[in-house]
């Protein structure tokens, strides 16, 4: 997955990249892909980040993720219910095999999920409520009241959307030892879009899950959204620190009007580089 990008360090990334037939969002022509096309492969600059393999029906069968000098450090098996739901998601260590943990994920009304995870078979080290829109876009991420021996931890996000883009969420996040509290703050993250359609998005409808390992788990924000339309700025407020604000730079295919790269920052001093690659699964 892509380099964390944590609330008390900006990690500064320089890449290279090959291009494409391309253009830039400023002069852009096609503001929704041709077809429905599934991402392949994302890079960091040249180093890819994640390959995606496909079960018949655009489900994720297998992911391999984190790359490590140019070498993929982690599998991930999906496993789905009768109804084609995911239910769980194990996670290996190429190197070794070494099962590291698993998410499994139970199913209620109204689109809610319950995500556990379990390094160990038994109880689940922790359990996050979820729910999903009918874009696949996760609207609620709250982790129950977490009580470990003498550790108490809550983590929760408030999430608002308008015309099914994620503007603003805010991240509250406590952790309390032996009746003393040792973490509490809030942080808000604001979001703008462009007019382009997001290439992703039917990625995230058929496969909602992989927002918890391609957002939640690699950034404290999310920065790859399964919003309708595409990033254009986003404006980070952690709480005890001056805000921050990026402008999001994104190319597009000039054929297909895919999202080809999207840069995080200028073009010489950047977060993150990510660069897309597809495959075509169905026309429209």
């Amino acid at each position: 997955m892509i380099t964390s990008f944590l609330r008390n360090s900006a990690i500064v990334l320089f890449f290279s990249f090959v291009g494409a037939s391309c253009s830039k969002n400023s002069d852009a022509v096609s503001t929704k892909a041709d077809s429905v096309y599934m991402p392949v492969v994302i890079y960091n600059g040249a180093t890819p980040l994640d390959s995606f393999v496909y079960n018949d029906d655009n489900t994720l069968a297998t992911v391999f993720c984190q790359s490590v000098n140019s070498a993929y450090g982690t599998r991930m098996d999906f496993r789905y219910n009768i109804s084609g739901q995911c239910k769980s998601v194990q996670y290996y260590t190429i190197a070794n095999g070494k099962l590291e943990y698993t998410d499994s994920l139970l199913y209620g009304l109204n689109g809610t999920v319950a995500l556990m995870r379990f390094y160990e078979v038994g109880v689940p080290d922790f359990t996050y409520k979820m729910q999903f829109n009918s874009n696949g876009a996760l609207t609620t991420w709250v982790m129950d009241s977490l009580i470990v021996e003498l550790a108490k931890t809550v983590d929760a996000y408030k999430l608002t959307f308008s015309n099914d883009n994620l503007t603003d969420f805010t991240h509250h996040y406590y952790y309390e030892y032996n009746g003393n509290v040792r973490t509490d703050f809030t942080d808000k993250y604001t979001f703008e879009y462009d007019t382009h359609a997001n290439s992703l998005l039917e990625f995230f409808r058929k496969n909602p899950y992989m927002q918890v390992p391609m957002c939640w788990d690699q950034f404290d924000g999310l920065l790859i959204t399964s919003s309708v339309n595409v990033l254009s700025k986003v404006s980070i407020n952690f709480q005890g620190m001056d805000p921050e604000s990026y402008v999001v730079h994104n190319t597009y295919d000039a054929t297909t009007g895919l999202l080809t790269r999207q840069v995080l920052g200028d073009e010489t001093n950047y977060l993150f580089d990510l660069n897309m690659r597809y495959r075509k699964v169905a026309n429209k």
